[in-house]
């Protein structure tokens, strides 16, 4: 789910490393085409090989302009579902939140939805999980965050969660890429989704 800026990858790959063997992935997905999410992209390509490369219908555009790949990329459409077997991803396209590319994912079966940009905040620090850090920061850090990156895009913030509620999917953790990762029902939590 995404890659990191090309300087980062080995970074990445030692961690992906630790937990399965990078050729054992099958699928690459492409949340988002700003170089902090695919900058190492053809590298991984390269190094993973994986079966298929996803994007959404812009991002495929997007990353074959920006990279000129030979790899095919595959667009997902808006609503549409990817089964891995023994789980399903369903995808949402949220364009301007905040490039026209930008897309999430949701892992059905576990709950769990990749945000890319939109609901994050540019909080580091050695604690991965948002019960691990002083809640009032976590406000913070997500109304920062919102202010400095999506508040110009606010008409399609709300756009995307009016359209959202309607899907009445709950889950019970939220991973964007740029900050700890959220509980249901926690500070930065964005509620209900997708």
């Amino acid at each position: 789910m995404d890659t990191v800026r090309a300087p980062i990858r080995e970074e990445m790959m030692s961690r992906i490393a630790s937990v399965i063997n990078p050729k054992d992935i099958h699928y690459i997905i492409s949340n988002h085409s700003e170089m902090d999410h695919s900058g190492c992209l053809p590298d991984v390509i390269q190094a993973v090989q994986p079966e298929k490369v996803f994007a959404s219908v812009m991002g495929c555009k997007a990353l074959k302009e920006i990279f000129h790949l030979d790899q095919e990329i595959t667009p997902l459409k808006d609503g549409g579902s990817l089964s891995l077997g023994n789980r399903t991803l369903s995808f949402m396209e949220t364009r301007m939140l905040h490039w026209p590319d930008s897309m999430f994912s949701y892992l059905v079966d576990e709950q769990v939805l990749f945000s890319q940009d939109a609901f994050g905040m540019h909080l580091a620090g050695s604690e991965r999980f948002d019960d691990e850090v002083d809640p009032a920061i976590l406000l913070y850090e997500a109304a920062t965050y919102y202010a400095n990156i999506l508040m110009p895009y606010s008409p399609f913030v709300f756009k995307l969660l009016e359209r959202s509620g309607r899907r009445g999917t709950d889950r019970e953790s939220h991973r964007p890429d740029h900050g700890p990762d959220l509980a249901e029902g926690s500070p930065g939590h964005p509620g209900p989704l997708c």
